[in-house]
């Protein structure tokens, strides 16, 4: 798959996604202003503050376990009248969603899920990116002359495994968004996708079908 192409899925062409056609919170309206605060109360770096004493009622290591999955972002936020940070959280939270790093893009993820912030348009747009990045990466596959070879069993592919999962995931997230279209399109992909590479009875192909 190459950068210009469309997406077989979304049919929308790979050349960087534009966020803020699909998502709520990103784009004229900036990220969703719960989710802000929560970035720029953890980019203070100043620990356990009274905001987070009060959201999380004093528990410390829902805190910690938020902290841990922020510091991988390597968002950085201002502090005080000597202030040398040139990006915005929201701009630093975008330049995230249009790179390639999939770290990042990953935790950016796990801190939209109903676990953190509770965002669902943002978790789209990461999990769109992660399956875009995933893709481009993928080496086209050769074609393969003779029944011979066709004829083989075919191998698990961890590679196609980690972009049916990330379908999977996708699939479950704009479902959550109430984008129910894309949701059935991408469980679809997902599921069979699953019963080619695991068959029909493994575990990953019926959580796609009875999702």
């Amino acid at each position: 798959m190459m950068r210009g192409e469309p997406c077989p899925i979304c049919r929308k062409e790979i050349v960087g996604f534009d966020v803020s056609v699909y998502s709520g919170s990103l784009g004229e309206r900036g990220l969703w202003l719960t989710s802000a605060r929560n970035l720029r109360e953890l980019a203070r770096n100043d620990g356990f503050n009274e905001y987070f004493r009060k959201q999380f009622n004093g528990n410390e290591a829902t805190f910690q376990k938020w902290k841990e999955v922020f510091d991988v972002l390597e968002i950085v936020g201002g502090r005080g009248n000597h202030c040398t940070v040139r990006e915005s959280i929201e701009q630093q939270v975008l330049s995230i969603t249009r790179s390639e790093d999939l770290l990042k893009l990953r935790a950016l993820g796990e801190l939209c899920s109903q676990e953190f912030f509770n965002e669902e348009s943002l978790l789209v747009v990461a999990w769109r990116r992660i399956l875009e990045v995933l893709e481009l990466a993928m080496p086209e596959e050769k074609k393969v002359r003779g029944m011979k070879k066709k004829q083989q069993r075919k191998k698990t592919n961890p590679r196609k495994l980690e972009i049916l999962d990330a379908c999977l995931a996708l699939g479950k997230a704009c479902n959550w968004a109430r984008d129910f279209d894309d949701a059935g399109r991408y469980v679809k992909r997902a599921k069979e996708g699953y019963e080619e590479q695991l068959g029909r009875d493994s575990v990953k192909a019926l959580e796609a079908t009875f999702f």
